[in-house]
């Protein structure tokens, strides 16, 4: 049995992980919020997942008990340590492998009707040196049927489609980029995303979504 827990105001609503090929820890599931208030999330980022194989030196994880103080989505199997998980509309993209490989990240909408008025499906990436920018902006389609812009040292891209596959960007053995995913379609609608990772080690696939979630209304009096 898992235990699932969320630390922080608002921190997670609705996370949804999912791993398959050769990726390694963790569990998922709905998590509860550990630091109370806050409502529910409706933009931010997709779920992410680990890259290639866990050859890369991690901080020591906090034996399960009583869940971490550090704001994010834990999970752990009972007797065992919690692992921290992606919360709602997180992306992390992850190579935790000896050797260097490529993602190929994919965004789709599950409702094609979002795109319509002023809905924004938008993916942001850390890319201080322009990797993704670059081969992102010399994509076809770019400009047309996506948008990609940089600023401060993040890369976002935004659809105009309901459904893309941008071209394979670099990541490096051992290197982290944490995206943040940003969707307001109609309630219960998200923005469902996935990266493949291909190197010298086994591919590995990571799923996530941005899901939007209404806030609970309050009983009348209250």
């Amino acid at each position: 049995m898992a235990l699932v827990a969320c630390a922080g105001v608002g921190a997670c609503s609705g996370v949804s992980t999912h791993r398959s090929g050769s990726a390694s820890g963790g569990t998922g599931g709905t998590a509860f919020d550990a630091g109370g208030g806050g409502g529910a999330v409706s933009g931010g980022g997709g779920s992410g997942g680990i890259g290639m194989g866990g050859a890369c030196d991690k901080e020591p994880l906090p034996s399960a008990g009583a869940p971490p103080g550090e704001s994010g989505c834990y999970a752990a199997e009972v007797g065992g340590s919690w692992v921290r998980v992606p919360c709602n509309c997180e992306f992390l993209l992850e190579n935790s492998g000896r050797e260097d490989a490529e993602a190929t990240i994919s965004l789709s909408l599950t409702d094609t009707s979002s795109l319509v008025g002023s809905t924004v499906a938008e993916l942001d990436v850390p890319d201080p040196e322009y990797e993704f920018f670059d081969i992102w902006t010399r994509q076809v389609g770019s400009a047309t049927t996506f948008l990609v812009s940089w600023a401060d040292g993040v890369t976002t891209v935004r659809l105009g489609v309901p459904s893309l596959t941008l071209d394979a960007v670099p990541l490096r053995a051992c290197e982290s980029r944490p995206g943040v995913a940003r969707f307001d379609g109609p309630v219960m609608t998200a923005l469902e995303l996935e990266a493949l990772f291909v190197g010298p080690e086994p591919a590995v696939r990571i799923e996530g979504e941005c899901r939007t979630i209404p806030h609970p209304t309050p009983f009348p009096g209250q």
